[in-house]
C-alpha cells in the first residue's frame, strides 16, 4: 500500500509538472525563437525546440503570422 501511494504521488508530480511545462506564453514563445536565431539556430530547428518543450504547431504558426 506504501509503494502504491508513492507511486501515485510521482506519478501525479509527473502529470504535473508536464502541464506546467508544456504551456508557453506566446512572449516566451518569441523570447525563444529570438534567441535562437541570435544563436544561428535553423528555423527548422527552432521550430523543433519549441515542439520539444511542448508549444503546439497551431501556437507556433499564429505567432509566426503575427510578427
Amino acid at each position: 500500500m506504501k509503494n502504491m501511494k508513492r507511486i501515485l504521488f510521482s506519478l501525479f508530480l509527473s502529470i504535473f509538472a508536464l502541464g506546467a511545462f508544456a504551456q508557453m506564453s506566446d512572449s516566451q514563445v518569441l523570447s525563444m525563437y529570438q534567441r535562437e536565431v541570435k544563436a544561428g539556430t535553423s528555423q527548422g530547428q527552432i521550430v523543433t525546440k519549441l515542439m520539444q518543450s511542448g508549444v503546439k504547431i497551431d501556437q507556433i504558426r499564429r505567432i509566426r503570422s503575427q510578427y
